[in-house]
């Protein structure tokens, strides 16, 4: 987000850039060039086209993300948020959580809901003061999404490489580790409201 403020690129396409150049020097610390060089040819001609789901997950979930945003997803979000009468930020945000879980549990990808969400409430009045700590939420909310739902494209591809199923790695290997962080993460916010 710092450098978004320098060059004129989006977050979308410095994390990317970013992700490759840390990556790069990091395994330059472990390895001398001509290794990483191997490692990087094995890489792009082994195992990156075994990783054609993840792949068209993310491209299928951006696409999706658009369209239902297009379609008039903020007028439902801010209509089921006010019907359902929560009004406290604290409640909001489990809640929001809950609801990109069980929707990712069915095939629709976090990086719709989150998307949708996140576009809607920072465009909205609702929770005005409180939007940094909404979106701290948020990502909180997605990591959890990430960690257990046999969907995304970390279990698929951990469940690949381990030579067992996304099911197995969300639902049996990480559920414990994703509850106990969310709980650590949602204390913290807890006292950054309380605090701030």
């Amino acid at each position: 987000m710092t450098i978004e403020h320098f060059v004129d690129l989006s977050v979308l396409t410095i994390i990317p850039i970013m992700a490759i150049i840390v990556s790069t020097i990091w395994s330059l610390f472990y390895q001398s060039p001509k290794e990483f060089g191997k490692e990087l040819v094995d890489y792009t001609q082994g195992r990156l086209p075994k990783m054609g789901n993840e792949l068209s997950l993310f491209i299928a979930a951006g696409v999706f993300g658009v369209a239902i945003l297009d379609a008039g997803a903020s007028e439902w979000i801010i209509y089921l948020i006010e019907a359902s009468g929560i009004n406290h930020l604290l409640i909001l945000i489990p809640v929001l959580a809950l609801v990109v879980n069980l929707l990712s549990f069915i095939g629709v990808h976090p990086i719709i809901t989150n998307t949708a969400l996140a576009i809607t409430l920072s465009s909205s009045p609702m929770f005005e003061g409180d939007h940094l700590l909404l979106s701290i939420g948020l990502l909180t909310g997605w990591m959890l999404t990430i960690l257990i739902s046999p969907l995304s494209a970390t279990n698929l591809m951990v469940g690949n490489l381990t030579g067992t199923n996304s099911v197995h790695v969300g639902l049996k290997m990480n559920w414990q580790f994703t509850i106990i962080l969310y709980g650590v993460f949602y204390i913290l916010m807890v006292g950054i409201y309380y605090l701030t």
